[in-house]
Parts: structure tokens; C-alpha cells; sequence
């Protein structure tokens, strides 16, 4: 069957561009495009034109969300790199500028090194001069005997002990209560 519509040179060159040939690979837009080279009525050109119109809204709107996402990201990554250039943490920097001292950030952060033991100190259990007391310690497991020597001959709090040992201060503080009830029941004993 021949068809009843011809095109004009324009017309032509505008099928070739690529939002006409992807709204004609939609099937029911290409149906009506055919139907209207078929037979040319005004009603199934406004319906195309409609149709087309849709289409070509639709392919508008996703390029702007398109362009506004890609944009925005350039935006939000150029903003991000402001704040970290703006803002780095710098901790040699003094605290404040009217501070009359020379405070830095670096001198409040918490000091996890362990504390120098002195080696030259004699062992706790030579010092004892009752011989419950020292059958008592020897009683006490080797944990017990480490926190009772950190804290008495080194003068160290729960904290530091916990930080020496790798266990937590509740562990220490109880080890530390159990050998003192020990040792005390001993000395009560003699």
C-alpha cells in the first residue's frame, strides 16, 4: 500500500534526529505515526502531536533532573573539599587565640603510652616480714600479685593498670578487692 502522506525535505531531516527515532521506537507512538502516513486526518495528527509532546516533555524534565544531579554533585564534592581544606584538624595548632598559655590539641588528647616501670624496686613479697602475710601472697593468683604490685609499689590508678594489663578497670578493681580481702583475712588470722 502506497502511502498517502509525502514529506517535505524538512520533515525529513527532522525523522533523522535521534528524539523523533526514539519516541517512533516506542510501539504504540509508532503505530500512530503510521496510521497517520496512512491516512493524514487532523485527529490522528493532534493525537500524535500530543503524544509527541508528552514524550518530548518527559525526555526534558529527566535531562534537567539529569544535569541538576550531575551539577549538584560537582557542586557538594567542591563544597566537601572546602571544608576539609578549611577545616583541618591540625593538632599542633594552640587551642585559642587569646590563650595566654601554649595549649594545643595535641596536649589534651589522652596519653595511652605505658608508664616507665622502675626495675630497681625490690618485689613485694620480700618486704613482708609475717609469714601468713607472705604465705597469703603466695596464694594470690599471678594477675592479683601484678595489680597489688602496680598499685602499691608504683603508685598507679585502676585506669593505668587496666591500660598495663589489657584488661578492663572493673577486672582490675575486682583482682584488687579480692587479694586485699585475702591478705586482710590472713592478717586477722595471725
Amino acid at each position: 500500500m502506497e502511502p498517502s502522506y509525502s514529506f517535505t525535505t524538512q520533515e525529513r531531516e527532522k525523522l533523522k534526529e535521534p528524539i523523533v527515532l526514539n519516541f517512533l521506537k516506542v510501539e504504540a507512538n509508532y503505530q500512530k505515526f503510521s496510521a497517520f502516513i496512512e491516512s493524514p486526518s487532523p485527529e490522528i495528527k493532534n493525537e500524535l502531536d500530543s503524544a509527541f509532546k508528552a514524550y518530548y516533555k518527559r525526555v526534558k524534565v529527566i535531562a534537567y533532573i539529569d544535569k541538576l544531579i550531575h551539577y549538584y554533585s560537582i557542586d557538594l564534592d567542591k563544597r566537601i573539599n572546602k571544608y576539609r581544606a578549611t577545616q583541618q584538624l591540625i593538632l599542633d595548632n594552640p587551642i585559642s587565640e587569646n590563650e595566654s598559655g601554649n595549649t594545643t590539641m595535641k596536649d589534651t588528647l589522652p596519653s595511652y603510652e605505658q608508664p616507665m616501670l622502675d626495675s630497681s624496686q625490690l618485689p613485694l613479697e620480700e618486704l613482708f616480714e609475717d609469714l601468713n602475710l607472705y604465705k597469703a601472697w603466695n596464694s594470690l593468683s599471678d594477675k592479683q600479685k601484678r595489680v597489688l604490685t602496680l598499685k602499691y609499689q608504683y603508685n598507679l590508678k585502676d585506669v593505668e593498670i587496666a591500660d598495663i594489663i589489657c584488661e578492663t578497670k572493673q577486672v582490675i578493681s575486682y583482682n584488687h578487692n579480692k587479694a586485699i580481702k585475702v591478705l586482710r583475712q590472713s592478717v586477722k588470722d595471725s
